[in-house]
């Protein structure tokens, strides 16, 4: 009887580790949910971004990967440069007021995506917290929560 309780708990712990959500989970998410609809999508692959793609595929498109608008690559910003929000130019486009002292210049095109609904703050944290502790595709690294 003992045998059977303890692997009912061992295969319980297990499922649930498993089943727990990562920090880049979220943040995959968001971009699904916001930067589909039109622009980062199977059909229209704006700055070569598809985030409609698989998980693993999203996180190998951003991390480390120079943009494609030549002056933020020029200013040496990544897409999500890990530990740094600020050379991240994929924060950069979305903070849109979150970071008072993060602006997009002309030539990185501030105006692409003032047409389409702000991100909620919450959201944009999220990303800016999963890019300033590393950018890691594993882990839980931001607490919703209070």
């Amino acid at each position: 009887m003992r045998k059977i309780y303890l692997s009912t708990f061992f295969l319980t712990f297990c499922l649930a580790a498993n089943s727990q959500t990562t920090t880049f989970d979220r943040v995959y998410s968001i971009l699904q949910t916001n930067c589909t609809g039109t622009c980062h999508n199977t059909a229209n692959h704006a700055g070569n971004l598809d985030f409609t793609a698989a998980e693993p595929n999203v996180y190998t498109a951003l991390v480390n990967v120079t943009p494609q608008n030549s002056a933020a690559a020029t200013m040496g910003n990544k897409l999500a440069d890990p530990g740094n929000p600020r050379s991240s130019f994929l924060f950069k486009k979305i903070a849109r007021g979150l970071d008072a002292n993060l602006s997009l210049t002309a030539a990185e095109n501030p105006t692409t995506h003032d047409t389409l609904a702000v991100m909620t703050q919450t959201e944009r944290e999220m990303i800016r917290q999963w890019i300033l502790f590393g950018a890691k595709d594993t882990g839980n690294f931001v607490n919703e929560q209070p």
